[in-house]
């Protein structure tokens, strides 16, 4: 589990921090870097909104109790 979590970190940052080109034939392409453009979406886009869901809460639970066993990494 740890090589897994690893390897699946290091592929998470190297494509948050890559950058988007604009691209004249895809005008709904936002460019920019995919870390910003989630967690700062207003830079790049002042009109953007927030479509995110909540899962209910005893759904999160149902999921942690079944990975309980690999345990928790917070990075």
């Amino acid at each position: 589990m740890p090589i897994l979590r690893t390897a699946i970190n290091n592929w998470v940052h190297v494509w948050n921090i890559h950058s988007i080109r604009p691209q004249k034939s895809r005008p709904h392409v936002i460019a920019g870097k995919p870390y910003m453009n989630y967690f700062h979406p207003e830079n790049n886009n002042p009109d953007a909104k927030d479509f995110g869901v909540k899962p209910p809460r005893e759904l999160l639970k149902k999921l942690l109790n079944e990975v309980e066993q690999y345990g928790t990494i917070h990075t």
